[in-house]
């Protein structure tokens, strides 16, 4: 059995395009099993609470800087943020 490398779920901030870390450590395989929902993330690169899935998440990977994507997203799954952010704490 080999050694599964886990990194940050992050995604990306839908106004800067900057990284979000979720705080939730996973391995790509985990994160392309996690149920589909939508999940609140506080952003601090402007501020604003938005929502994202395991469709526009990453796994990223520190011990190269890289991103490991998950399945559902090398599969061509992954949605574009503009109907799933909040302003102002409220769902689009």
């Amino acid at each position: 059995m080999g050694m599964v490398t886990v990194g940050m779920v992050t995604v990306r901030c839908p106004i800067t395009g900057g990284e979000i870390a979720t705080g939730i450590e996973t391995d790509p395989e985990t994160l392309a099993h996690l149920p589909n929902v939508d999940v609140a993330v506080h952003c601090p690169e402007c501020g604003e609470k938005h929502f994202w899935s395991r469709e526009n998440a990453y796994v990223a990977d520190e011990t190269n800087g890289g991103k490991m994507r998950c399945a559902a997203c090398d599969a061509g799954l992954e949605k574009s943020w503009s109907n799933r952010t909040a302003v102002s704490s409220k769902r689009v």
